[in-house]
């Protein structure tokens, strides 16, 4: 695992590959990234996207027990399947 920060308060980080989903959704965070990639190659889905995911204070991973909570809404996990229902951009799309 990388650390990532200045020396003295470096915490851990790692690098994650985002869920293919993740790139698909038409409500997403890749949503111009698609749309780029359809006008010079003629295929939305010519690419692959990785996320830096950061620890917490004490050093836990979004996916280990004990993570802050607070710090979820900051840091999506785009490394996981979409879901259409919890996304953040959902609430907007529904308008």
């Amino acid at each position: 695992m990388a650390r990532c920060g200045p020396r003295a308060r470096s915490s851990p980080c790692v690098w994650r590959k985002v869920h293919e989903s993740q790139l698909e959704s038409e409500m997403g965070w890749f949503t111009f990234a698609t749309m780029r990639s359809l006008a010079r190659t003629g295929m939305p889905f010519g690419f692959n996207a990785f996320q830096l995911v950061l620890s917490d204070n004490d050093g836990r991973m979004p996916w280990d027990d004990g993570y802050d909570e607070r710090l979820r809404p900051l840091q999506p996990a785009l490394y996981l399947p979409l879901d259409v229902k919890e996304s953040p951009l959902a609430a907007e799309a529904a308008l």
